[in-house]
């Protein structure tokens, strides 16, 4: 017998732990691989709105307008006379339009230091 010291008895409980320690190491693994691909966050820009977004494109619609006036906050549209252009809708909304014509753009700031 090449070890004295060990038994037939300590042998076989040395062999089921290191068995019994292997499989765990295993499963732990495999367990923190599965943790790992799950928590892997998306690409960066990967959504799908945002790409639309940044590729966006006219619709198709088209309204041509004559003497038209749209007004926000300061600022006033005054579209004389032109096409306005549609972008397609994103998630269900127009996000854009484009105006092909004669028209100007009037920004009468709310007070003389952002008129400066």
């Amino acid at each position: 017998m090449p070890f004295p010291f060990l038994t037939r008895h300590s042998a076989l409980v040395s062999l089921r732990t290191a068995t019994t320690f292997f499989a765990l190491l295993v499963v732990l693994i495999t367990l923190a691989a599965i943790a790992y691909t799950q928590n892997v966050a998306p690409a960066p820009n990967s959504d799908p709105a945002y790409q639309t977004l940044r590729n966006l494109t006219l619709s198709g619609e088209a309204v041509n307008v004559t003497n038209f006036e749209l007004k926000r906050d300061a600022g006033t549209f005054h579209l004389h006379s032109g096409t306005v252009c549609f972008t397609t809708p994103v998630n269900g909304k127009v996000t854009g339009t484009v105006f092909a014509g004669d028209g100007v753009f009037v920004l009468n700031p709310p007070n003389r230091r952002e008129a400066c």
